[in-house]
């Protein structure tokens, strides 16, 4: 059977596409809280229609774009 952990919060990049976007919207459709990122506003256009998500702007290769997304998170 499936197990359950309850609504859990997972940050996932790279959402804009591919892996990312999909491994985002299966968390979403699991009721888990899910902060899709992405690398600038642009790219967040393709996850717009989904509301259960919580899109982002995070540069996985900058350490201030990480630390600035996860301060926004936890807040």
């Amino acid at each position: 059977g499936k197990v359950s952990f309850g609504m859990r919060t997972v940050l996932i990049s790279g959402c804009s596409s591919g892996f990312g976007a999909q491994l985002a919207l299966a968390f979403a459709q699991n009721s888990d809280r899910v902060i899709a990122t992405v690398r600038s506003s642009a790219d967040r256009q393709a996850l717009l229609s989904d509301n259960r998500l919580d899109i982002r702007a995070m540069d996985v290769t900058d350490p201030v774009s990480i630390r600035a997304c996860v301060d926004g998170v936890v807040k």
